[in-house]
């Protein structure tokens, strides 16, 4: 080891305080990047683990007219099974409700492994007639079937559209929660029939799986293909994919303003470390100390630091997360609308620790490299003279203004003056500021767009759960309801239609949109509480609900959906009450299974407003489009049939509420979908509240840690100024004259701190902004809380002011004689 290594240990271990917050800093700095790498690797681990285990390891399925050839499928990166719809079933005594059916299919046995299928009792169908059902179908219809019983089932073949009766012999009972039993709730023997789809995974998965599967569609003549996407989306291949994007999105940004924090941390203490060592590397250079030697110590120190540093960062992370985890994994898998088996623990990943080294020793060499420029420059002249740590500029630098003297007196113009000269030292202490003041406030910032950006894509629903179901079905449902034992039931119906005559809309809303027809959101309310709506805007229910000629309430508030600046504005002109809105509907049309149906239908202008509903019915909270609402009457004379009507159901114990309603639907065949929105909002809550606890945990570290360099390199300032106060205190400066210095040498580090922290914060946030608006595609509403800002300013003067306070009390007593002797 040469001469300059061994120098720099010894300084490493005479200056065990400023070495151990060096290491301390830049173990946060790893363990927070390891949290990060390791929470975004476990979580899209455990949904990837969580999906293979709920729908299985299929990748991709094609449908077809006619049977492929499936030697195509047969190669030894390819795994499948191909199956054909046999029939929709019901069980005898519910022949009169064909709404009832469910289905059943004729597959190869690789189904059990490729659909994760959990054989309860009995085995897989191995002969014509055999017939694996579920548990759930034989639960939720309350059958006493068991394995080896006959049953009679009334069925409807799917290639003939006959029905007729026919016997099975139950060979099998699977668990009934994979999604593939979902609408086939029956598995029969490979039939001698026609393949109606061929589902298959690869071995390898990698990028060039939608381009293979594309290339098999193409060459077996297949009418569709579609994709597992929740496994693909957690495997990282779902090209396009909006999740994958997002979570590159955020983990950049968190890792952006980890590094950017860190460096600044880590730099304080290396600037600091410089500054103490500058004599010796004078006096190094004095006997020869090349500018390589006298910058490889910096580089040394950092390598000596940076490793122990990143060891313990990596291990206090993976057990920072460990911890964690287990502290929330209860809480985190009660809220999973999906019965998962397995537990949240962390995955580890040889990518994490090269990620991690990586990065960090990127971080560590930003920190070193201006320290160590510093160093190369150092002369034995400067060195003695303290040129690099105290500058005396030109006078005219160092020109006090006329109103800090008549404010703060002699004492004022002594502080100010020292700050100017205090060159390097001040601009460390001004860092670290700038740094706790720009990490706080772009945590927090990000913490506000990522819930607001939750809440527009939940739309802040309250309701307990949802029904969404046919319109036909809308009577039976609502009736079902009012008798049930609940809070309330509001039903509405939601058609996107479109408006023609855009010349009714305002010039904002005609610029965001530029197009000649523009769509329009439509809502159907219940009579009842259509009325409870115009009258609680002053408005009388008569002439809005007759059919011949309807009449509308005009949500009248848009945003901006220019992908600019979020801003809300009138989406109608003031005077379009009473206006004709010329709109459309499109439908599907059944022979084509093309949207290209339209039905033309006029609506009367009626109350114009921009306040919602009482909650209870679902409006977007920023909608992108204009807005009509109609009474329930209309819906006899709107083409909404193929349109589904939604009911927002209010319970206190909403659980049995939901399992009952649930229960009587499936008996009555009314096909619907329930929606658990309690449990879908406790889970969206469970995740940002581990995003701000891992986050706040994050700021308060570094924060802690800044704020301990800031002490720190206060504290070294004073002593090294103590032949300054010693020569003021001769001449008669008292404490009240040194508080007075304090405290205007604490107003220049606040405010020089503010003015370079609070615009960049702002920067910051528009770019995060911008980020997630570019990704999700959405309006993300961009607001500024300034409340953390002011908290912010408080925290600075608060914190430079202790620090000085702090670090004059330790000198006040010193002997002054003692002092004036030093130099």
């Amino acid at each position: 080891m040469n001469i300059v290594n061994t120098l720099t240990l010894r300084h490493i271990k005479s200056h065990k305080r400023r070495s151990l917050l060096t290491v301390l800093s830049i173990i946060v700095s790893v363990a927070m990047v390891t949290a990060v790498f390791t929470t975004v690797f476990s979580f899209v681990t455990f949904l990837r683990d969580a999906t293979l285990a709920y729908d299985g390891s299929w990748q991709a399925e094609l449908t077809y007219e006619e049977t492929p050839d499936l030697a195509a499928f047969q190669s030894e990166d390819t795994e499948y099974y191909a199956g054909v719809q046999l029939c929709r079933f019901t069980y005898q005594k519910d022949i009169e409700k064909a709404k009832a059916y469910s289905q059943i299919d004729a597959v190869d046995e690789a189904v059990v492994k490729m659909r994760n299928i959990k054989i309860k009792e009995g085995a897989f169908p191995k002969n014509k007639g055999d017939l694996l059902i579920t548990d759930k179908y034989i639960e939720n219809n309350k059958l006493n079937w068991r394995v080896g019983d006959t049953v009679s089932l009334y069925c409807a073949d799917f290639a003939t559209e006959k029905e007729y009766f026919k016997e099975y012999k139950i060979c099998g009972i699977a668990q009934g929660n994979v999604s593939f039993f979902d609408n086939r709730d029956g598995v029969t023997a490979n039939a001698d029939s026609a393949v109606s789809y061929v589902t298959l995974r690869y071995k390898t998965l990698d990028e060039s799986f939608y381009d293979k599967a594309e290339t098999l569609q193409k060459k077996t003549g297949a009418k569709h293909i579609s994709y597992n996407t929740d496994l693909l989306d957690y495997s990282g291949v779902n090209r396009g994919s909006s999740t994958i994007r997002t979570v590159k999105i955020f983990t950049c940004i968190i890792l952006a303003v980890i590094v950017f924090a860190s460096v600044f941390m880590i730099y304080d203490s290396f600037a600091v470390s410089y500054q103490e060592r500058e004599r010796y590397l004078g006096m190094l250079a004095s006997v020869g100390a090349t500018k390589k030697q006298k910058r490889s110590s910096i580089y040394f120190e950092g390598f000596i630091l940076g490793t122990a540093g990143t060891v313990l960062g990596i291990i206090a992370g993976f057990v920072g997360m460990a911890i964690t985890f287990r502290s929330i994994e209860g809480a985190f898998l009660s809220t999973i609308a999906i019965p998962i088996q397995g537990t949240l623990k962390v995955h580890f990943s040889p990518y994490i620790i090269i990620g991690t080294v990586a990065l960090s020793a990127l971080t560590i060499f930003v920190s070193c490299y201006i320290p160590a420029r510093r160093a190369s420059k150092t002369t034995p002249i400067n060195a003695i003279k303290g040129t690099n740590t105290v500058k005396v500029k030109k006078a005219k630098r160092l020109r006090v203004s006329g109103l800090t003297k008549k404010l703060y007196g002699f004492e004022g113009e002594l502080a100010v003056k020292n700050f100017k000269r205090n060159g390097r030292r001040s601009r460390t202490i001004v860092f670290a500021l700038v740094m706790s003041v720009v990490l706080f406030l772009s945590v927090t910032n990000f913490s506000q767009l990522f819930t607001s950006l939750v809440q527009m894509e939940t739309g802040e629903q309250n309701a307990d759960f949802q029904v969404y179901s046919k319109i036909e079905d809308k009577d039976e449902i609502k009736k079902y309801f009012e008798r049930a034992d609940i809070d309330d039931c509001v039903s509405y119906l939601q058609v996107n239609s479109t408006l023609k005559n855009t010349d009714l809309l305002t010039a904002d809303a005609k610029s965001a949109y530029n197009s000649k027809e523009k769509s329009i959101y439509l809502f159907v309310m219940e009579n009842e509480r259509f009325d409870d709506y115009l009258r609680a805007l002053g408005e009388k229910p008569e002439g809005y609900h007759h059919t011949d000629s309807l009449k509308a309430i005009i949500f009248n508030q848009v945003t901006d959906v220019s992908g600019k600046m979020h801003k809300s504005f009138p989406a109608f002109s003031a005077d379009v009450a009473g206006k004709t809105l010329e709109c459309y509907i499109n439908q599907i049309d059944e022979n084509t299974g093309e949207n290209n149906i339209k039905h033309d239908f006029n609506v009367t202008a009626g109350a114009i407003t921009d306040k919602e509903y009482d909650g209870r019915l679902f409006l977007p909270k920023y909608m992108n489009y204009p807005s009509i609402i109609l009474p329930e009457d209309a819906i006899s004379v709107l083409p909404v049939e193929q349109n589904g009507c939604v009911f927002n159901i209010f319970v206190r114990d909403y659980k049995p509420a939901m399992e009952a309603a649930e229960s009587y639907f499936e008996s009555k065949g009314i096909a619907c979908e329930i929606v658990d929105t309690t449990s879908q909002i406790q889970a969206i809550n469970a995740v940002l509240q581990i995003m701000k606890v891992f986050m706040y945990g994050f700021i308060t570290l570094i924060t802690l840690i800044a704020i301990i360099n800031i002490i720190n390199s206060v504290s070294n300032s004073m002593n090294e100024r103590k032949t300054e106060f010693a020569m003021l205190k001769s001449v008669g400066v008292t404490p009240k004259g040194f508080k007075k210095m304090v405290y205007v040498e604490s107003v220049r580090y606040g405010v020089k701190s503010l003015l370079w922290s609070l615009p960049l914060s702002v920067a910051l946030h528009a770019l995060m902004y911008y980020a997630l608006s570019s990704a999700e595609g959405m309006q993300i509403p961009f607001s500024t809380n300034w409340q953390y800002y002011v908290a912010a300013v408080l925290a600075v003067f608060a914190i430079i002011l202790m620090s000085l306070l702090y670090s004059a009390d330790k000198i006040k007593d010193d002997n002054i004689i003692e002092n004036l002797k030093q130099d």
